[in-house]
């Protein structure tokens, strides 16, 4: 019995969708903690989490422009 070549796709596309969830659920609690790391060694919380959302900005717009 073959499979409906749709089926399939759909079923692989859902599977791709957990994976991105997962990631992008693991990332969130990573940079959760590194915000708690980075807050927790500065005397000045909000200006530590404005720093830390500073340079995790420009990372990832460098990382952006070097994967075109």
């Amino acid at each position: 019995m073959q499979l409906n070549p749709a089926h399939h796709l759909d079923h692989r596309l859902q599977e791709i969708d957990h994976q991105i969830s997962s990631a992008l659920r693991d990332i969130r609690r990573n940079i959760q903690e590194l915000e708690k790391a980075s807050t927790g060694s500065h005397p000045n919380a909000t200006a530590a989490k404005k720093d830390f959302s500073s340079v995790l900005q420009k990372t990832l717009e460098s990382e952006s422009d070097s994967a075109v």
